[in-house]
């Protein structure tokens, strides 16, 4: 008998959703980076494990925002718990229940008396007295149902974690095809691929001042793809840190990302960056639209 069912993947931000999604899936389609915001939409990964489809919802980060693009993000997030069959809440285990972020997630959680099932990741860093201590801890708070350790990156414990999803989810025809990975359209996953590399060669707060926005898609005659994208941040000061000397940085930006395309697309990728400052791009739902801000269903 077919089964299927949505799983949201919740959490603070950095706590190792999208390389949870990535590893239960065995392929990239959701970016990561150590700072905060590298997931802004709502990304949809398609797992098969027999019969059973396990459609996840990896979701931006919770944290106390303050601009638009923030508040746009933990909105969706929260969003995002409607409707669904489970609710993975995604934990740093070197973290702590007193955390300020865990504790506004269990405020709303209790509020909509939500319950959810716990996953501390990164257990590989912590002793087993201090991990089952944490988990008690968590479990105490009244939202959590079961408790799940294991180490995303590694892939240890996801063996029990998907076992569990497999009994939870209901008896019904799937929602995709069987070999279908992701809704996340190509040109937006590009996008993406481009802005993790940006997020890894820029610091202090260039990287959440910025979005890529993908300005064209063509496959060639002999099969390879042709992107342009914009790099478009706030501030013109931003944009010679961008390319920086001579354009090296911006070079190195592209080849990265071009590499990083041509794994995953399987075919040769001509990859055009241009760089642009607009003040108030954030404010303007036009670049959400144009970026894909929102699910991918």
């Amino acid at each position: 008998m077919k089964k299927c069912g949505h799983i949201t993947l919740m959490g603070p931000p950095n706590a190792g959703k999208s390389t949870l999604l990535n590893t239960i899936l065995g392929t990239k389609i959701s970016i990561v980076c150590h700072k905060r915001q590298t997931t802004r939409t709502s990304i949809l990964g398609i797992h098969m494990m027999g019969d059973t489809q396990m459609v996840f919802i990896d979701t931006p980060g919770i944290f106390k925002p303050t601009k638009t693009l923030e508040k746009r993000m933990v909105s969706l997030a929260w969003n995002s718990l409607v409707g669904v069959d489970a609710i993975l809440l995604i934990i740093d285990a070197t973290h702590n229940v007193e955390d300020h972020d865990f504790q506004k997630i269990l405020k709303r959680l209790r509020q909509n008396e939500t319950k959810v099932d716990l996953v501390l990741n990164k257990v590989d860093l912590l002793k087993k007295e201090t991990l089952f201590a944490k988990a008690q801890a968590y479990m105490d708070t009244g939202v959590v149902e079961d408790v799940f350790m294991i180490s995303a990156k590694k892939g240890s414990g996801l063996k029990q974690l998907l076992a569990h999803l497999d009994k939870k989810l209901p008896e019904r025809d799937w929602d995709y095809p069987e070999d279908q990975l992701s809704t996340v359209p190509l040109k937006l996953l590009a996008a993406d691929i481009t802005r993790e590399k940006v997020m890894h060669q820029i610091h202090a707060e260039i990287p959440y001042e910025l979005t890529i926005l993908p300005d064209l898609w063509e496959t060639l005659g002999d099969g390879s793809i042709r992107i342009v994208q914009t790099i478009l941040t706030t501030d013109d000061g931003h944009k010679p840190i961008l390319i920086g000397a001579g354009g090296s940085r911006l070079k190195s930006i592209g080849k990265m990302a071009r590499l990083e395309m041509e794994s995953l697309f399987g075919t040769k990728v001509h990859l055009i960056l241009h760089v642009r400052s607009e003040k108030d791009w954030q404010e303007k739902s036009a670049y959400y639209n144009e970026t894909g801000f929102g699910s991918h269903d």
